[in-house]
């Protein structure tokens, strides 16, 4: 399967070859025991990249959001996070190119797991899934966060089929792509228990959501309604208790 990407992000000299899991490392990051037995995938390390070097591989809206702040949170959120995608992306090109027919276990590099890489790769491929979603959090259906996922060479060709040009981070690209192409709902599992993650490990630039678009969002406005609400409580309940001496 052919997918473009330039081959100053492509890792042309990185063999997946028959391995079962892989991790995508950034740097000297030290992996967490769990992580020992996997093949490391050296992550594209974007921090210090250009964004004017990869609009061919995103939207305009993409280029605009990076630059002066995202809209929503889903929406790529910096250099670092078209840098992460490149990685998982050099991954799933190199699972849609083998002739195996086996899946991979996908992990990023903060991600911390139950068991042994191997063992969970083992369990996961036992059942007969296109895709296993591992310690992501889960807001109106939709699954956020990649620290760890399994994925069969069939699945990483529909993820490719449409992956360019980015528009939101890599993993709602999994997300979005599960919707368009109609995968049975039976073939996706969300495992919350197989991973947990260290978030001081991220590099990515999470602070970046416009200030007027964060204060629209649903959950912030829940928030802000839960708090004036209380607020009030209190202060009835001040008066009530006042007046009742």
């Amino acid at each position: 399967m052919q997918t473009f990407i330039s081959s100053k992000y492509y890792r042309r000299d990185w063999d997946l070859g028959d391995k079962k899991t892989v991790v995508i490392k950034l740097g000297d990051r030290i992996l967490d025991k769990t992580l020992q037995d996997a093949h490391v995938f050296p992550a594209i390390d974007m921090r210090k990249e250009k964004l004017d070097n990869v609009k061919p591989f995103i939207t305009p809206r993409a280029y605009d959001e990076i630059k002066n702040g995202r809209e929503v949170h889903e929406a790529l959120s910096g250099i670092g996070s078209v840098g992460a995608a490149f990685s998982h992306i050099n991954i799933w090109i190199k699972l849609a190119n083998s002739k195996r027919q086996d899946g991979l276990l996908i992990m990023e590099d903060d991600a911390i797991l139950n068991e042994p890489s191997l063992s969970l790769y083992k369990k996961l491929s036992s059942m007969n899934k296109q895709m296993i979603i591992g310690g992501s959090s889960v807001l109106n259906k939709q699954f956020h966060g990649l620290y760890a996922y399994f994925i069969t060479p069939d699945m990483a060709r529909t993820l490719l089929s449409r992956v360019f040009p980015l528009s939101v981070h890599i993993d709602k690209h999994l997300y979005y792509m599960s919707v368009f192409v109609n995968i049975p709902q039976e073939s996706i599992v969300l495992d919350k228990e197989m991973v947990a993650s260290d978030w001081s490990l991220s590099t990515l630039d999470h602070s970046s959501l416009k200030v007027e678009s964060a204060i629209k969002s649903p959950l912030v406005i829940s928030l802000i309604l839960i708090s004036i609400i209380m607020l009030i409580t209190c202060i009835v309940l001040a008066c009530f208790l006042h007046r009742k001496k």
